[in-house]
């Protein structure tokens, strides 16, 4: 019976771990996206207007972007609260919502990578770009 408690102790330990990475996450990455902000919030409104977010993709990328991404990020935030006053709008996106329009752009630009290099050697034969 001594098992059960040195298991139970193993399980909250795991836990107490867990909980520990997760708070170390979440604070790099709101220091992460506080810096973000002090770089590419110009107008100091708290919001990444659709130019800041463009430029702070860019900053990410090292390179001028190559996919009309943040559009597309623009146009589905109108069904949500990205600025977080309640009201769904494309003012910009908020700290809290930041990073979640960055993540979606990466995604969105890995898959055109992937799909540009599907549709050229569409047969088996490459194409020229």
């Amino acid at each position: 019976m001594s098992a059960v408690p040195a298991v139970v102790a193993a399980k909250r330990h795991r836990l107490r771990e867990l909980r520990r990475r997760a708070e170390e996450r979440a604070k790099n990455e709101e220091a992460k996206v506080n810096g973000w902000f002090a770089r590419f919030d110009a107008d100091h409104n708290e919001l990444l207007d659709r130019n800041e977010l463009t430029k702070l993709i860019e900053y990410l990328e090292g390179q001028p972007l190559r996919f009309s991404g943040v559009d597309l990020i623009f146009q589905q935030a109108q069904m949500f609260d990205t600025t977080g006053d309640g009201r769904k709008d494309t003012k910009g996106f908020s700290k809290n919502a930041v990073s979640h329009a960055v993540k979606k752009y990466m995604d969105y630009a890995r898959e055109q990578v992937r799909l540009k290099g599907t549709m050229q050697t569409v047969g088996g034969w490459r194409t020229s770009e």
